[in-house]
């Protein structure tokens, strides 16, 4: 494989570059490997080290962060002067919360040897660097932007058995597929496969309840828990009247119309998918790139989550816990980190991005290109609100789907209930910390 490497060069002098990663991520994973052949991401990784070590004259060190506490243990560490790594791979939330308990971290775009700005966003995700900034300083960023953590994944041979008479995927380019449109597909694809007048999981349906899919169907209309402002501060937006009826409507179409199966295990819903019985899985897309998915009787699609009338783009739900990469302010040679995120983002995760699409294209959809230009606008069009600081946070989020598969409280119910603890964290800590 062949790395181009960064425009930008200097002499790294045999430095040692340090990286301190949390264990999901490629380099956790592989870290210091030196043997081909575990796997295809490893052997990548293996040769992009390689080549920039040989290049750069440098050596990378992989070193491993205790997922569970990083947050905690970067912070300690920051206060009694160390710096941890040259280069820290941490999720999103510990980003949020270390920014918050002091001035600890690197503002990206002082680094002379990164781009934040490339042509066309192509290397860096800009929803997630846009959220990682505040005041106008970035202080993480991830290449490409993140995972696609919803949308739906079609069983192409049911669809066009159903013979809908019109192609969703026009819908989509039409920006029709829509609410409305969707409980239509839901009314088509329910049928009591074996005629005994009531629905069980020996039957057929158009898809199931999921967090996910509640999720990102109210951001799709709109809804937002916090509107963020150029100043960093944020304003709480989630006890609106849009969110009210945003919440009613997907209730309305979920759980009211009686269209989805009332038992909500999702591993019995995936069991139903490969089974044929389930014509639109809630799911992130990576799931059905698995052995499991493999030897399906049936091919697969992807559509995006439905648009409400109040929205204007496909989204998918931005996960907090999507890893980042920072640069400590106790580097005090941040050009050096700099260049070696660059020359990750420009070489190794381009190849990485364009062999999995390579991947899902042939292999997944089986040649469906609609399908994958869905995919590629999803990657585009991840929605990042603020993590969660404070485990409380997840109020918010759970709130809209309680409100959707509660049938004791009104989602106006729900929202008042988290409005107060939810404001009071808003202008007593968070704002009062980013001014």
């Amino acid at each position: 494989t062949s790395f181009r490497m960064p425009e930008k060069t200097m002499d790294f002098g045999g430095r040692t570059i340090t990286i301190a990663s949390i264990w999901s991520t490629v380099e956790g994973k592989f870290g210091n490997n030196t043997e081909q052949g575990k796997s295809a991401t490893g052997d990548l990784w293996l040769e992009w080290r390689r080549a920039v070590e040989d290049t750069y004259k440098c050596t990378i060190k992989v070193e491993m962060l205790n997922a569970n506490d990083t947050q905690v243990s970067m912070i300690n560490k920051f206060m009694a002067g160390e710096k941890v790594a040259d280069i820290i791979n941490c999720q999103m939330l510990d980003i949020e919360r270390t920014r918050l308990a002091g001035d600890f971290l690197t503002d990206l775009n002082t680094v002379s040897t990164l781009n934040l700005q490339c042509e066309g966003n192509l290397t860096y995700g800009k929803n997630l660097l846009d959220a990682c900034t505040w005041n106008g300083k970035s202080y993480a960023m991830y290449p490409l932007g993140g995972n696609i953590q919803n949308a739906l994944v079609v069983n192409m041979d049911l669809l066009n058995k159903l013979d809908l008479g019109y192609d969703l995927w026009e819908m989509v380019d039409n920006k029709t597929w829509n609410f409305e449109a969707f409980k239509t597909v839901l009314e088509k694809a329910k049928s009591d496969l074996n005629g005994d007048g009531q629905f069980t999981s020996k039957d057929q349906y158009g898809t199931y309840v999921d967090i996910g899919l509640v999720q990102a169907m109210a951001l799709s209309n709109g809804v937002r828990a916090l509107e963020k402002k150029a100043d960093g501060t944020c304003e709480y937006t989630l006890n609106t009247p849009n969110t009210v009826t945003t919440v009613n409507e997907i209730k309305s179409i979920l759980v009211d119309s009686g269209l989805c199966p009332e038992i909500r295990l999702d591993e019995m819903y995936r069991r139903l998918f490969k089974q044929g019985q389930i014509l639109l899985m809630p799911a992130m897309p990576w799931i059905v790139n698995d052995d499991d998915y493999k030897d399906l009787d049936f091919s697969m699609g992807l559509l995006p989550v439905p648009l409400g009338a109040d929205g204007t783009e496909y989204v998918t739900v931005g996960d907090a816990w999507m890893e980042t990469y920072c640069i400590p302010k106790l580097n005090t040679e941040p050009e050096y980190a700099g260049l070696i995120l660059q020359s990750m983002a420009e070489d190794f995760y381009l190849k990485l991005y364009d062999r999995d699409c390579d991947i899902f294209a042939n292999s997944v959809f089986a040649g469906h290109e609609p399908s994958m230009q869905v995919y590629k606008m999803l990657q585009s069009n991840i929605v990042y609100t603020l993590a969660y600081p404070e485990t409380g946070w997840q109020d918010a989020y759970y709130c809209v789907l309680n409100g959707v598969v509660d049938n004791t409280n009104p989602i106006t119910t729900l929202l008042e209930a988290v409005d107060s603890p939810l404001k009071a964290y808003l202008n007593d800590t968070y704002n009062k910390a980013v001014r």
